[in-house]
């Protein structure tokens, strides 16, 4: 089993292409990245699993100026970003904290999933582990992710440190979702 990133997009590139082995097929369903504000794309293919992550690991704006320190979304917005369309408030006043994330994005694929979800099945029943497949597999997608960013350099991937958070609780999701989902090939 192995994670491929097959294209990615940083903050003011140009939006990705659907990759060309998906022309024509429709997404097979889509899980909560982050429940309530992101959600991916999940292409299951033979044993593949293809991702669109509409949050590759976005970062936060941060304002040059020290004036910019404490002030609200909607000063920025309009300081750093007037092209952007800020939505008239509801309130009163303007004084919304939140980040302004700068959205990368990226394609992924996941070679072998269902097979990798067979196995630990197969090795969970044989061994008597009582740890559910979602955690098994989840785990290990993680350390993929993990292991492919720090050799590209990526900072701050320890072993684990994917463990827990955002991609940890979306892989179990897909997993399950895989799973409970009629996927034959897993139950076989």
């Amino acid at each position: 089993m192995q994670l491929e990133i097959i294209s990615e997009r940083f903050y003011g590139e140009p939006p990705l292409e659907k990759p060309k082995e998906l022309k024509g097929l429709r997404e097979d369903f889509s899980e909560d990245f982050i429940p309530g504000h992101c959600r991916f794309k999940v292409w299951v293919d033979g044993d593949d699993l293809w991702i669109q992550c509409r949050d590759w690991f976005s970062s936060s704006f941060r304002g040059t100026d020290p004036e910019d320190f404490g002030a609200p979304q909607g000063v920025l917005l309009k300081k750093y970003f007037p092209e952007h369309k800020v939505r008239k408030s509801k309130f009163v006043y303007a004084d919304n904290w939140a980040s302004i994330i700068l959205r990368n994005e990226a394609w992924l694929i996941y070679k072998g999933v269902l097979e990798d979800m067979r196995r630990w099945r197969e090795y969970r029943e044989r061994n008597g582990i009582g740890v559910p497949m979602e955690i098994g597999v989840r785990d290990e997608k993680c350390r993929q992710l993990e292991r492919v960013q720090r050799e590209r350099g990526g900072k701050g991937f320890e072993e684990g440190s994917l463990s827990v958070g955002d991609w940890s609780r979306f892989f179990e999701r897909v997993v399950k979702r895989l799973a409970d989902g009629g996927y034959a090939k897993i139950n076989n």
